[in-house]
């Protein structure tokens, strides 16, 4: 099939399969396609994706160059170059990443849509809120890392922190609590049954130095480990259960609430993650 000598160039712009899901349009996208001559390339066609990742538009100039030879009796005339082959390449920028693709562009017709996926993901829509740290929302398609670099910022400048979850959070803890806060003496028991500590010890006391930090571990093991979940949230607790050990080795106090404020119950009983607050009191 000849190639028209303006070509109109069709195709539409997606990333490469990841959080955002498959045909993920790259918005925006600068396109460039040009002729690559070995006499320089020639531009044919500038332009900009649409928010659905198309474009559809006709080349500005012809893209066979042209060659004039001499008739043997007198005189010139102009041609289209044979040796000038359509070798049509494009460039495709994000203006989403920063990110830039250079490749052929397999032209087929006017009327066909090719599809181009360049080699990169996108980042896809913003997931749910699960948590938050003093105002800082961390949703699922963040890095379990921020919960840990906020809680040690926070804790390092002796700073409260309060962390709650949303009702987004796939996951509930059974602790044991009594008029909407965490019943610690039954906690203390619980806890020292688990490490092997006589329950009647100063184990969770005002200031028994090494031992609060043992028994904080059995309680973030029991709240975020032992807690059924969904594995997706399963990072973010044990993330966020290794920052609350940083804080507690810092001074810090771990109190746990009820935002409801008045179920009592056993540690059997199944509280929802939204309707906990962990409250993370700085060494006075």
């Amino acid at each position: 099939m000849a190639i028209p000598p303006k070509p109109r160039f069709r195709g539409r712009v997606t990333y490469l399969p990841g959080p955002g899901g498959a045909n993920q349009p790259v918005a925006g996208a600068k396109i460039r396609i040009w002729d690559d001559d070995v006499s320089g390339d020639d531009t044919l066609v500038s332009t900009t994706a649409n928010s659905a990742g198309r474009f559809n538009r006709r080349a500005a100039k012809d893209w066979q160059d042209t060659k004039t030879v001499r008739l043997p009796f007198g005189g010139r005339v102009t041609t289209p170059d044979p040796t000038d082959l359509p070798i049509f390449m494009m460039s495709i920028e994000d203006p989403a990443t920063g990110q830039t693709m250079t490749g052929p562009f397999p032209y087929v017709s006017d009327s066909v849509e090719v599809p181009l996926v360049v080699p990169w993901q996108g980042a896809g829509p913003a997931l749910p809120e699960i948590m938050n740290i003093n105002g800082t929302s961390i949703r699922l398609n963040d890095s379990p890392d921020e919960i840990w670099t906020k809680i040690k910022d926070l804790a390092e400048a002796g700073t409260a922190i309060t962390i709650r979850f949303s009702d987004a959070f796939p996951a509930g803890a059974k602790m044991p609590f009594k008029n909407g806060a965490l019943d610690y003496a039954a906690m203390r028991e619980i806890a020292c049954s688990m490490i092997g500590i006589d329950p009647n010890s100063e184990t969770l006391q005002v200031n028994p130095a090494v031992e609060v930090l043992i028994a904080n571990v059995a309680i973030i093991f029991i709240l975020f480990v032992a807690a059924p979940m969904a594995f997706a949230a399963s990072v973010f607790l044990m993330t966020l259960g290794v920052a609350i050990l940083l804080a507690v080795a810092l001074g810090y106090r771990v109190e746990v609430e009820q935002e409801s404020g008045g179920m009592t119950g056993p540690m059997e009983v199944l509280v929802p993650m939204v309707d906990l607050k962990i409250k993370l009191v700085p060494p006075a």
